[in-house]
């Protein structure tokens, strides 16, 4: 659910004006956006987050004074961490800051915020939530993060993949986890593969290794994971998706 960075839509300022009574008063260009389950957030290229949409679980960031109403306008995200990038997923939001330390906010039901053992900060309508950025949990350092609906993952610069949050189709990669797990836990690699890029489904998690192989666990009903013929079951741990003996 997020806008690589790598891609060349993401190198291109986008201009977006409001004309809401609460709008911005100035243009905001832009360097990269996310879309998520009904929020959108972006980075702009003065280096400050702002986010818009549905604020229902405080996906927004706009801290503990701010209603959990929805912004027809690109709101700043209350926090002091110039972030270089960002993931919208289902009810919450994830970033990266210059260091590749990790933070999200936003609804906290499945441990998706990755913040330990405690639910959340906050409630937003009896969901365990956190409405400002919040450290993720394990002092990792991270280059890219991806937001799904109720998990999330991230690469390490090492080339390890680390996910949290719901694992009921096992969207985390590991099958040591039944429900899910607030604290990231690391996908084991499958033989000598090294994660170079990540990406994150609504309820399944695909990678590639740095020799092109795709690989994907989590949710197949659709065949999102591994070909239909062989099999629809959920996948809880990385598996090589190859067509017609081709790499991604």
């Amino acid at each position: 659910m997020r806008v690589d960075q790598t891609l060349a839509f993401a190198a291109i300022a986008i201009q977006f004006a409001c004309s809401q009574p609460s709008a911005p008063a100035a243009t905001i260009s832009f360097a990269s956006v996310s879309a998520g389950g009904s929020h959108t957030c972006g980075l702009s290229t003065e280096g400050r987050t702002y986010c818009w949409g549905s604020n229902t679980f405080a996906q927004l960031g706009g801290g503990p004074s701010t209603l959990l109403e929805s912004h027809f306008y690109p709101a700043v995200v209350a926090v002091d961490v110039a972030f270089m990038a960002v993931s919208a997923g289902g009810l919450h939001t994830c970033a990266l800051d210059a260091s590749g330390t990790a933070y999200c906010w936003g609804a906290n039901q499945y441990g998706q915020l990755g913040i330990g053992s405690d639910p959340a900060p906050e409630r937003c309508r009896s969901t365990p939530c956190a409405s400002t950025a919040t450290a993720v949990s394990g002092a990792l350092q991270f280059r890219v993060i991806t937001a799904g609906w109720g998990h999330t993952c991230a690469l390490s610069r090492s080339g390890d993949v680390y996910c949290w949050g719901d694992n009921r189709q096992g969207e985390l990669g590991t099958d040591s986890i039944q429900l899910g797990t607030s604290t990231p836990t690391r996908v084991a690699r499958p033989g000598d593969a090294d994660f170079v890029a990540l990406g994150a489904g609504q309820w399944h998690t695909c990678a590639v290794s740095a020799d092109g192989r795709a690989y994907c666990w989590g949710q197949n009903n659709w065949g999102q994971v591994d070909r239909p013929r062989r099999t629809r079951a959920s996948r809880k741990t990385p598996l090589s998706y190859r067509a017609a003996g081709r790499r991604y």
